[in-house]
């Protein structure tokens, strides 16, 4: 069994009171993002 090293950059910022999570997926050259509403 291989281990995945996968590496990523990440970065969280905030819009409109929801928590944007940006990360670069250097195997496939592409950002995976996600959108959290804030929990208030």
């Amino acid at each position: 069994m291989s281990l995945n090293n996968q590496q990523h950059k990440i970065s969280i910022s905030f819009f409109n009171d929801k928590e944007i999570r940006a990360a670069w997926d250097y195997d496939d050259k592409r950002y995976l993002t996600d959108c959290l509403p804030q929990n208030d």
